[in-house]
């Protein structure tokens, strides 16, 4: 861009002493690291290199030359303005206001804000802080505990990472819709189960980190208490997260279709079986998980197992012959039969 005086603007280094642009401001350039507008100073303030043949400022050099001030020609402006009548300092004022909103368009780092642009900044800058603060983006600790596949194995009993992670994607999607027990239990969980539910709020807790809590608690078997400590979350959270997690793996794995067809099995059937007894299509049996004691009398004879000789809960559980495990049952209190309970 041309100034009014026909030089060309450009940027300089300052000179290698530091030099002082503005003294009320007490404002030092360092030298290599500041570099200002040829155009705000006067010819004899600028020098020429003799070797390199670059510009630079004396150690004095002060910007005197703005376009509020005619670009340093105040006096000769003030005297043509003087000697010329009204039309031609009509037309001078005509031709400098063309020519200061020129320059002030591609060159307007000395202009000023609007009236009142400061203070919607500011009340812009602070909303972005608050929003900033309350987007807290922590890493899982997940991510802190799991690190290689043994400390899959060990904490989640999945047999490696990338089985875990598997898994994890394909219930992800439904994790969004979770509703947590404190909202299910209030409702009906028979409501839950049924018909469509409003999902509870999002919760501090990232939901992977809620899944991995509920391996910590059932699959490692940590307390409550030690899980609270862990997570910095209450006993009662604890409490509601694995508890919520025990049903929301029930109620969407449930719904996915493994019970094999009849040709499915014929086809992946071992050579034994199809030796001796090719018409099997599934082999059922009753097992038992361990639970913790109940406080309660009752419900410890209710669960104790008297197989076993501690409290559990007995599931039915269906397998093809080809090994895949093709049904599983709801969960019954430990003393009941297994004859009753495949009646049921």
């Amino acid at each position: 861009m041309a100034a009014e005086n026909g030089s060309r603007e450009a940027f300089l280094p300052v000179a290698p002493t530091p030099a002082t642009i503005s003294e009320s401001a007490s404002r030092k350039m360092t030298e290599h690291s500041t570099f200002v507008c040829a155009m705000h100073f006067t010819e004899d303030e600028v020098r020429v290199h003799p070797e390199s043949g670059r510009k630079y400022l004396t150690p004095q050099a002060v910007p005197s030359r703005f376009s509020w001030n005619n670009w340093g020609d105040v006096k000769s402006c003030q005297t043509r303005m003087a000697k010329r009548g009204v039309c031609g300092e009509l037309e001078e004022a005509d031709v400098e206001i063309e020519t200061v909103h020129m320059v002030l368009l591609v060159h307007n780092y000395d202009s000023r804000a609007p009236p009142g642009a400061l203070d919607e900044a500011l009340e812009k800058i602070k909303e972005l802080e608050e929003l900033v603060s309350s987007l807290t983006i922590s890493q899982a600790l997940l991510e802190q505990w799991c690190v290689s596949d043994e400390d899959f194995r060990y904490f989640t009993r999945f047999s490696n990472k990338n089985i875990f992670f598997v898994f994890w994607r394909s219930i992800e999607p439904s994790t969004s819709r979770i509703v947590y027990w404190s909202k299910a239990k209030r409702i009906g969980l028979s409501t839950v189960e049924k018909e469509v539910v409003k999902p509870s709020p999002q919760r501090k807790m990232q939901l992977i980190d809620e899944f991995f809590m509920f391996c910590l608690r059932f699959a490692v078997g940590l307390r409550e208490r030690v899980l609270a400590e862990i997570f910095q979350v209450s006993t009662s959270t604890v409490s509601r997260i694995t508890i919520t997690w025990s049903n929301n793996p029930y109620l969407v794995l449930g719904s996915v279709q493994i019970w094999m067809t009849r040709e499915q099995v014929r086809r992946t059937m071992p050579v034994k079986f199809q030796q001796y007894c090719p018409n099997v299509r599934v082999i059922i049996d009753c097992t038992e998980f361990r639970c913790e004691s109940p406080e309660a009398i009752t419900l410890h004879s209710e669960t104790f197992s008297t197989y076993k000789s501690y409290t559990t809960f007995k599931a039915l559980i269906g397998v093809a012959p080809c090994g895949a495990i093709t049904f599983a049952s709801k969960l019954f209190i430990g003393s009941i039969s297994d004859k009753e309970l495949t009646r049921q």
